[in-house]
């Protein structure tokens, strides 16, 4: 069954190009070819603008992360300085009061663990 379907396709397309100036056939063979061995240059500048786009990515979302925990320790440490301003230094218990506050700054991301 595919040879007879098979040669009346050879003879169509025979009798298309038959018709068809052969500057233009020679054209659009030329043009099949550049297509066909451009193909892998495409092929791998799409691979590598998926991989640059996908570590831009990943890269912007580790720095929203980084403003947010950077925006949290300056709100509690904001919190924490309000909170030792408002202690009394003649209270009885105000060494303790602010040495409580110092050890909540202490466990707060990147500060430091030197007294």
């Amino acid at each position: 069954m595919n040879g007879p379907k098979s040669t009346e396709t050879k003879r169509d397309l025979s009798d298309i190009l038959g018709l068809l100036p052969m500057d233009i056939i020679e054209s659009v063979l030329v043009s099949l070819i550049k297509v066909l061995g451009e193909q892998p240059a495409v092929e791998t500048a799409l691979d590598l603008a998926e991989k640059v786009a996908a570590a831009n990515h990943q890269q912007q979302n580790q720095l929203t992360e980084q403003l947010l925990v950077n925006n949290l320790t300056v709100a509690a440490t904001v919190k924490i300085m309000e909170l030792i301003t408002a202690i009394d230094p003649k209270a009885t218990d105000a060494l303790e009061k602010i040495q409580r506050c110092l050890a909540n700054v202490s466990t707060l991301p990147g500060a430091s663990h030197q007294r």
